[in-house]
């Protein structure tokens, strides 16, 4: 990931850097971009919750979350602050769905083996370059070898990734950690890029699953041990991006169907999860409790300018110069985007980039730069109530068009907790505020209603 520009664009030529829809990872990003106050308006701040949960935990029992919400709504950056309050008695070992598994055809047991390697890179890493310069003891390393030494004759795949766990992989003439930490590595690669792998090996790693969960809880906890002797700390695992899988099934899949590959592990862990799961009927068969991050209001319930605008705009100003928006714009552009924060950035980032090509270039963002990446990010929100070919639930828009009319008007029952109201919430066409049930349409799709007559023209809440 690229390193994030932190000193405030001054020009529009540089909003592109400084507006990057990317987490804040590290304390010097964090203490120039954060904007602690934005969570007084968005709901409960997760991160003080999830820090006394963790304070609890330490020493006793180990403490397990998922943390929920739309893609690019800020978790990483959340995990990243709790990360930095928690130092000083936690570890943690982060690793992302997305960039580590392979999009379509991940397992359960990937994402646990994954677990493995990148404690197994963080132990062995020398204590100067951050790590911990510990080797297990050879009794659980030859523990390990065995158990991949055992999926030799079953593994093969149709790209040129192959693992090997016999005596002598690795590194040659190597101790047994060596050997071990060398097919880690090809596991690593096997997770990531086999794109297909036979049904046999799969059915094979199925059968063998409560082996690698013992395994896997026998090393996390000589880890522990070691840890918490040389530092005082203990390990916890941050999971990230399984919303961003291709496959939208397959969190389900990990954490509803597979839930006991994740319960029975001995170690402390928090994973985000798409919103769709933290909205759907299984969220009741979830093994740990869902935290959610909500948007930002940029309308009161009686349709009145929110004062999470002006949040925001604190929050823009420490980013970039507010002087280079033409009056109203970008006020039309905080509507537009409905307080969620990667589509707010996305639509300053373009309104930018057109006042740049303009002709002559604009210095200024003016109404006719802020008027097209609106009409553009409105068009997107049509496409997204449309019923795809894969839909579990064919929900027309005559369907939707209902719901959303009695959202919109409080009427008795909109907020029952169906198929329609989800799949609304999941596609935010519907936002929750504040996590204590209030719900309102978002405000571009109140204009699509305006315009499709299901609402009055002169109806509060939109932008037109």
């Amino acid at each position: 990931m690229d390193q994030l520009n932190l000193t405030r664009a001054e020009t529009l030529d540089r909003f592109w850097e400084t507006l990057e829809p990317q987490p804040l990872l590290d304390k010097k990003s964090l203490d120039a971009f954060y904007a602690e106050e934005l969570n007084a308006f968005r709901g409960e701040d997760n991160v003080p919750l999830l820090e006394l949960a963790l304070k609890r935990a330490y020493g006793g029992r180990f403490f397990r979350a998922f943390l929920a919400g739309h893609s690019g709504c800020g978790k990483t950056t959340e995990l990243a602050r709790l990360s930095e309050r928690i130092k000083a008695t936690y570890r943690t070992v982060r690793f992302s769905a997305k960039n580590e598994l392979h999009s379509t055809n991940a397992k359960p047991f990937d994402v646990l083996i994954l677990m493995l390697i990148r404690l197994a890179e963080e132990i062995a890493k020398p204590e100067a370059q951050g790590g911990l310069g510990w080797t297990p003891p050879d009794r659980l390393i030859q523990k390990v070898l065995d158990w991949f030494g055992k999926d030799v004759s079953t593994v093969l795949t149709k790209t040129d990734v192959s693992v090997s766990a016999s005596a002598g992989a690795g590194v040659d003439g190597g101790s047994l950690w060596a050997i071990a930490l060398g097919v880690f590595g090809r596991v690593k690669g096997e997770a990531k890029f086999a794109s297909e792998r036979k049904r046999e090996f799969v059915e094979y790693r199925i059968q063998r699953l409560p082996e690698l969960i013992e395994l896997a809880n026998e090393m996390f906890d000589a880890c522990n041990q070691q840890l918490k002797q040389r530092q005082g700390r203990e390990w916890l695992f941050l999971g990230e991006d399984f919303e961003k899988l291709l496959d939208g099934g397959m969190p389900e899949a990990f954490f509803v169907k597979e839930a006991p590959v994740f319960s029975e592990l001995r170690t402390h862990l928090i994973f985000t999860i798409p919103i769709d799961l933290a909205y759907s009927g299984d969220r009741v068969k979830l093994p740990f409790e869902v935290h959610k991050i909500y948007d930002t209001p940029v309308y009161t319930s009686t349709y009145d300018p929110a004062p999470g605008r002006e949040a925001l705009r604190r929050m823009l100003k420490r980013r970039i110069n507010l002087d280079l928006f033409e009056s109203n714009q970008l006020d039309r552009m905080l509507v537009a985007s409905g307080g969620h924060l990667r589509d707010l950035f996305l639509l300053i980032r373009e309104s930018a980039d057109k006042a740049l090509l303009s002709d002559p270039p604009s210095p200024k963002i003016a109404e006719e730069h802020a008027s097209k990446s609106i009409q553009k990010f409105r068009r997107g929100m049509v496409l997204n109530q449309g019923v795809g070919p894969n839909d579990e639930h064919k929900i027309t828009w005559q369907d939707r068009a209902e719901r959303l009319k009695k959202v919109y008007k409080q009427e008795p029952g909109f907020d029952a907790p169906d198929e329609i109201l989800h799949t609304l919430l999941r596609s935010r066409a519907v936002q929750e505020f504040n996590g204590v049930g209030r719900f309102a349409v978002a405000p571009l799709m109140v204009d699509i209603l305006i315009k499709r007559g299901h609402l009055a023209p002169s109806s509060p809440g939109g932008l037109l």
